[in-house]
């Protein structure tokens, strides 16, 4: 059976289809991959975890690309014959048979020829050439990353970019606890905001792989879209920045009871050096008395760096992208998204507060008005960033209820 996607045409064994949402995930891949290839981000002296961009940017180099758990080849492929400017070369790699007989019938009918196709199990190629590495690697799996996290991060080159992707959902969004724990080190949320909480546990996994080396990660893009979460990441070595992985870590305490939550972090800054952080949070909820549920150790840090999207904007017209539209969507609103972590619900505040929705405008007017920030989040059209606490926000809905 064929199937075309992009510049691609490849065949599938009988009975095998491609999952629509995935042609999403492949093409917003493409534009982020061209736009780290045209520069490399972040010199050392500059690298931050604030929204605010370094400058000194070098000109584009030709990639080497590793794609961990190819199957079909048709990511692969895409990468090989879409990113601009060219890659240098592409490995693309399945630990079944099958699937590498597939991949050289498909490589050969788009000829493609800078490659190397390999049968081998995605973990041991990765350590084995991690020594020369490569400058992108993507982990694309069926289910969990978090076995593949640690060769990963060494695979991937100083200043290279690694992308994964994670469909196990019913893990990192609170289902299986003691399953998310062991695999990602973090216990999730069930809350509302258990999708960014889900893509702030990977980051903290792979945050935590990084450091073991003294590297650091610098996500790039990190979003919650359709059945699984997808975050590129820039790995650099930098010891000294490592040290400050204190400050990006913590843990969510939220309410049993009501929507409020409360953020701890493990470091604060002292005189030369990072030290152990206070516990600020309450004993029990402030708003309602309710039990406080620990969630994490999770990434409190920025999710996107915000000049790598205006990039991704302003190439994304130069490519003939399926998905153009929801992408120029997506990248629009994680520019406008605050960098703190996490969401309220709207419609869960409300329901607490025992009233109807306000006008959205209205609300967001409202806490404003009040000298606090709010963005709505790309995870769902009602989830709202804030750094207003909990007590203004539902003081807000009070007001609300009394006026009409």
């Amino acid at each position: 059976m064929a199937y075309a996607e992009g510049l691609v045409k490849i065949k599938l064994p009988a009975g095998v289809f491609m999952n629509p949402p995935q042609i999403f995930n492949r093409d917003l891949s493409v534009l982020a991959i061209s736009t780290f290839s045209r520069r490399r981000w972040g010199k050392p002296p500059l690298l931050t975890y604030s929204a605010t961009p370094s400058t000194e940017l070098s000109p584009p180099t030709p990639l080497r690309i590793l794609e961990g758990l190819s199957a079909s080849g048709i990511r692969a492929i895409r990468y090989a014959k879409e990113i601009r400017p060219p890659i240098a070369h592409i490995t693309a790699n399945d630990i079944s048979l099958p699937a590498v007989e597939l991949m050289q019938d498909n490589f050969a009918a788009n000829e493609v020829t800078n490659c190397t196709i390999e049968n081998k199990d995605a973990v041991e190629l990765m350590y084995s050439g991690r020594r020369e590495g490569w400058d992108v690697v993507d982990i694309d799996p069926y289910g969990s990353a978090a076995e593949f996290l640690d060769a990963a991060v060494q695979a991937t080159r100083n200043f290279g970019l690694l992308c994964v992707t994670s469909t196990d959902m019913a893990t990192l969004c609170g289902t299986h606890a003691d399953t998310c724990f062991y695999k990602y080190g973090g216990v999730p949320s069930d809350s509302k905001h258990c999708h960014e909480s889900a893509v702030r546990l990977l980051l903290h996994a792979l945050q935590q792989s990084a450091n073991r080396y003294q590297r650091v990660i610098v996500p790039m893009m990190s979003i919650s879209v359709d059945f699984y979460i997808r975050v590129f990441v820039q790995i650099v070595n930098f010891p000294k920045k490592a040290k400050d992985s204190i400050m990006t870590t913590g843990l969510i305490l939220q309410c049993q009871t009501c929507p409020a939550y409360y953020v701890q972090s493990f470091g604060r800054p002292g005189k030369g050096k990072n030290l152990p952080g206070t516990f600020d949070a309450p004993s029990e909820c402030a708003e309602c008395g309710g039990k406080l549920i620990i969630e994490g150790p999770t990434y409190l840090g920025p999710m996107h760096h915000k000049d790598f999207l205006d990039h991704m904007l302003r190439n994304l017209p130069e490519f003939g992208l399926h998905t153009k539209d929801r992408i120029e969507g997506l990248l629009h609103q994680l520019k406008e998204e605050l960098d703190i972590p996490l969401i309220y619900d709207l419609s869960q505040v409300c329901q607490f507060i025992k009233c109807s929705p306000p006008p959205q405008q209205q609300i967001r007017s409202a806490i404003r008005s009040l000298n606090y920030r709010v963005s709505q989040a790309h995870t769902k059209p009602l989830h709202y960033k804030t750094d207003a606490p909990a007590s203004v926000l539902f003081d807000i809905l009070k007001v609300w209820v009394r006026s009409t």
